[in-house]
C-alpha cells in the first residue's frame, strides 16, 4: 500500500492549493481507488503499485482529471514501495523505499537464490550505481519462492550491502 508519509504530503499539498473543493475530494477518491487496486480482497485480482498507477492514468482521467492524476503519480513515484522489479543483473527486487531525488533509483530488497531466506540484501540504488531497475514486474508473474523470500513477515533481519560485495 501507499506509504503513509507520501499520502500525507500529497493531501497537504492539495489542501494548500485548494483547501475545500473538488480537487481534494478527487484526490481522496483516487487514493481509495489506488489502494483498492493494490489490495484487492482476492489476491489474484490485485495489481502491483506500478500497474495500478498505469491503470489509473490510462483509465481514470475522466473520473479524476489530469490536474489530480499527474501530481499524484509524481508524488507516488515511478517504482512505489511494494513494487517487484527486475534489475540490470537479471535479479528480482522488492522496492522498499522511494528516492524522491532520483526516482529511478529506489532502495530495494534483492532476492538472492543461494542466500538464506531469513535474511535479504537491502540495496540503495542511488549509492550502488552498477545496478539499475530494468522494469517493473507484475506481481502475479513473480515466482512464489521469490515473493515468499521477500515477504517482510518472513524476514528475521536484513543487511545493507553493496551489490559488488
Amino acid at each position: 500500500a501507499l506509504q503513509h508519509s507520501s499520502v500525507c504530503s500529497i493531501v497537504l499539498a492539495w489542501q494548500h492549493l485548494s483547501p475545500s473543493g473538488p480537487v481534494v475530494l478527487h484526490l481522496e477518491l483516487e487514493l481509495k481507488e489506488y489502494n483498492n487496486l493494490t489490495r484487492a480482497h482476492n489476491a489474484a485480482n490485485s495489481m502491483g503499485p506500478s500497474q495500478a498507477l498505469s491503470h489509473i492514468y490510462a483509465n481514470m482521467q475522466h473520473k479524476f482529471g489530469t490536474d489530480v492524476i499527474e501530481p499524484f503519480i509524481a508524488a507516488v513515484t515511478v517504482f512505489p514501495p511494494g513494487s517487484f522489479v527486475e534489475l540490470s543483473d537479471g535479479s528480482i527486487g522488492l522496492v522498499m523505499q522511494s528516492n524522491m531525488k532520483e526516482r529511478m533509483r529506489p532502495v530495494i530488497m534483492q532476492y538472492e537464490r543461494n542466500a538464506s531466506h531469513s535474511q535479504a540484501a537491502m540495496i540503495d540504488l542511488a549509492r550502488e550505481r552498477s545496478l539499475t531497475v530494468q522494469k517493473s514486474l507484475d506481481p502475479k508473474l513473480v515466482p512464489g519462492r521469490v515473493k515468499e523470500a521477500l515477504s517482510p513477515s518472513e524476514l528475521t533481519g536484513y543487511a545493507v550491502s553493496s551489490a559488488s560485495a
